[in-house]
């Protein structure tokens, strides 16, 4: 079982507000200039968790909108696949 998510501070492409949950979860409102892969850096989780969680995504970065608010936490039940993690083409397919 991979860490729960965690907030590693804003960095350039996760700038938005990030609240705590629960003791493995965040809120994330998106700021201008977030993307998916960013969000998903600052917090440890692949972006396939961001688009388990919010089921409104429907996987190209276009998604995001700046005062969005996105869950954030690890979905464990996903075998995660660091080289499609870390993809530059987002697009979730499952």
């Amino acid at each position: 079982m991979l860490p729960p998510a965690a907030d590693s501070g804003p960095d350039s492409f996760a700038t938005g507000k990030a609240t705590k949950v629960n003791l493995d979860a965040f809120t994330h409102t998106v700021a201008q200039g977030d993307t998916v892969l960013g969000i998903g850096g600052r917090f440890g989780v692949c972006y396939v968790d961001l688009y388990s969680a919010n089921t409104n995504l429907e996987g190209h970065a276009g998604d995001l909108e700046v005062g969005q608010s996105l869950k954030v936490v690890r979905d464990n039940t996903i075998m995660h696949d660091p080289d499609l993690c870390l993809a530059t083409d987002i697009i979730y397919t499952g």
